[in-house]
């Protein structure tokens, strides 16, 4: 892989795939609950940017991310179960799209790996 192609996993996959992941917690949410959920990624602070259904974006370009639902105390066992297995199955999810672009990008094989490693 080169320099080039390192940056570009770097700078754009690994917050790319932080943004889906927690997009998978917030579906854990919404489906396993009637509560919003917002999705941050950066800063936690940051305004809302976009709003699709119960999910709130609030995203500013960041190597870091997380979800919390609207009122998080107020979850069941089993809605909490939804939340937190959400974003693991949303990188599986997204694992074998990646490892078929990877035959033919090589910076995908640089986030199929990445994507691995964050969902283990």
């Amino acid at each position: 892989m080169s320099i080039l192609s390192f940056m570009l996993l770097y700078v754009v996959g690994i917050p790319i795939s932080t943004l889906l992941h927690e997009i998978g917690h917030a579906l854990g949410v919404i489906v396993c609950s009637k509560e919003r959920a917002h999705v941050y990624l950066g800063a936690k602070n940051l305004p809302e940017n976009l709003r699709i259904g119960r999910i709130h974006f609030h995203i500013r370009w960041g190597f870091f991310g997380f979800c919390t639902p609207q009122n998080g105390s107020s979850l069941t066992r089993k809605q909490s179960l939804g939340f937190i297995a959400g974003g693991p199955i949303m990188t599986l999810a997204v694992l074998p799209f990646a490892s078929y672009l990877a035959r033919y990008l090589l910076l995908m094989q640089g986030y199929t790996i990445f994507s691995i490693a964050f969902f283990i």
